[in-house]
């Protein structure tokens, strides 16, 4: 049995968003199907059809460096790392993965150059596997 509070029927939202849809498990997509008027995906492989008939595709052309190199100094801004370490982690990451995540991720840890070309390595050599 399910409970829903009452005010949620009353007050219900206008949008629900969902971010990377496509990694959610085919059980899930079928419980927010007549939910969802909007969602991010990074591909479509993994969408049941009936939820990609609820949708109008559209594909997004990939950042430009200088989109990347934009997103990613706001993103990792609040780390206060040095201007020449975040560029460097921008260079980095859009030479090996072009994954803002990436960026977060090292911006999080690195406080020196030296950090970044290790973390940077790590990283990729991860991805690899």
């Amino acid at each position: 049995m399910v409970l829903i509070p009452h005010d949620y029927l009353t007050n219900r939202p206008h949008y629900l968003l969902v971010d990377e849809i496509d990694k959610m498990a085919s059980k899930d997509q079928v419980f927010v199907l007549n939910l969802m008027k909007f969602a991010t995906s990074n591909n479509t492989e993994n969408l049941s059809a009936p939820l990609q008939s609820r949708f109008f595709i559209v594909e997004l052309e990939p950042y430009t460096y200088e989109q990347f190199f934009e997103i990613t100094r706001q993103l990792i801004s609040h780390q206060k790392l040095e201007k020449e370490v975040a560029n460097l982690i921008t260079s980095a990451i859009w030479a090996r993965s072009q994954d803002i995540r990436d960026c977060i991720k090292i911006g999080n840890i690195a406080k020196s150059r030296e950090d970044v070309d290790f973390l940077v390595n790590m990283f990729h050599s991860q991805k690899c596997k």
